[in-house]
């Protein structure tokens, strides 16, 4: 996790609030779990009051983010765990740093990376975030489904 050791003297979110935006707006975004992190980055842009500023696609509703953990979760259902070191793992993929966060995002592009050299992952950006609605919709009801029993 993070210490405080960690973070001190260094940026707040407030501090690189507009460089991170200006990143994000020329780029397709994707993370491991992207509920998690987009949900994350929505609060921390509202909670310090730039939310009205907001013109970048990662940040409007209907762009979808690229997401490996979706895929991990098709791909390999029989694997107890899809945790990004699992998967990393299991793809051969060696993890320098784990769980700081430079090194988690190389890691997840790496694994969708390894995972999309599957015949089962389209291999166009379009395809591959309908895909991923349709397969994360899937999840989602199946999910459900376990938890109201």
């Amino acid at each position: 996790g993070i210490r405080d050791e960690d973070v001190r003297d260094k940026p707040t979110f407030a501090d690189v609030c507009g460089e991170v935006l200006e990143r994000l707006a020329g780029a397709v975004p994707a993370a491991y779990n992207a509920a998690f992190d987009r949900g994350f980055l929505l609060a921390e842009i509202n909670r310090i009051g730039r939310g009205g500023l907001l013109d970048v696609p990662a940040t409007r509703d209907r762009v979808v983010w690229l997401d490996p953990l979706v895929w991990a979760r098709h791909l390999y259902p029989e694997e107890k765990s899809r945790k990004l070191t699992s998967m990393a793992e299991l793809l051969g993929i060696e993890l320098q740093q784990a769980h700081r966060a430079t090194a988690d995002a190389e890691a997840a592009l790496l694994v969708m990376y390894k995972m999309a050299e599957q015949d089962r992952i389209p291999k166009g950006y379009g395809e591959i975030i309908q895909e991923q609605v349709r397969i994360a919709r899937s999840q989602d009801e199946t999910r459900n489904m376990w938890r109201r029993r």
